[in-house]
């Protein structure tokens, strides 16, 4: 069956980092004998198309069956008219994709895509380890270049953004920490012993002290301003 190259599903297919996103997703789907995982490429695109489209598990086996361009998309080679793989299977597989996996996931998507597209379409992960397809597409697309630009501070005094305050908040946690003798992280391993920096954090090793300790600054923050207060919470790295 010869598919249109320029089918939306196909070139979002030649674009997406499946290579770099295997690496991380082999550790999540160990080879366990008489239980084959399937392909990364599959797993992640089979979740991109049930956000992006909004199937249910059930929906999801049954489109993929019957759509060529969506069996392209999760890297089946030659169109087949059997179910890829059974709905019971997404349960399983959200269990095993944890948040490390998510932030490697959406490193190497930014990475992949050319600056000039990084805010007009993009494909990503949730931080609740649900993949999502999410797509941003600038008002330019639509109606062309503006007519009129202006600064952030004239924004503000026009009425049209609202003034904020940034705040930086450094954890105890952090840059030269080092582990106790003995210590564990969030998931049991007994945590190396080197000296570890913020770009390890969330990446390398997760500590459930960390996680708290963010979680009171930001309660605590919320608790002085109100609750019920716009805030925007991001993370940055040196």
């Amino acid at each position: 069956m010869q598919l249109d190259s320029q089918n939306e599903w196909v070139k979002n297919a030649n674009r997406l980092p499946w290579k770099v996103w295997e690496a991380s997703y082999a550790s999540l789907f160990p080879g366990i004998k008489g239980c084959v995982a399937k392909p990364c490429r599959m797993v992640i695109g089979s979740f991109i198309i049930q956000q992006r489209m909004g199937f249910s598990d059930r929906d999801l086996v049954k489109q993929i069956q019957e759509n060529p361009y969506y069996q392209y998309f999760i890297g089946i080679e030659s169109f087949q008219h059997t179910p890829p793989f059974a709905s019971t299977l997404l349960v399983e597989w959200r269990k095993r994709i944890d948040v490390s996996f998510v932030i490697k996931a959406n490193d190497a998507l930014c990475d992949a895509m050319p600056k000039s597209r990084r805010n007009k379409k993009s494909f990503g992960l949730s931080s609740r380890g649900t993949l999502v397809a999410t797509k941003y597409v600038s008002n330019i697309d639509y109606f062309g270049e503006p007519l009129y630009t202006y600064s952030l501070k004239e924004g503000i005094e026009d009425g049209f953004l609202a003034p904020f305050k940034v705040i930086n908040v450094k954890t105890n946690i952090g840059d030269g920490w080092r582990p106790y003798a003995g210590q564990r992280d969030i998931f049991g391993n007994l945590i190396e012993d080197r000296i570890y920096n913020n770009s390890d954090y969330d990446y390398n090793i997760i500590l459930e002290d960390r996680i708290n300790e963010v979680a009171r600054e930001i309660t605590a923050y919320l608790k002085y301003t109100g609750r019920m207060q716009k805030t925007i919470i991001r993370r940055t790295d040196p």
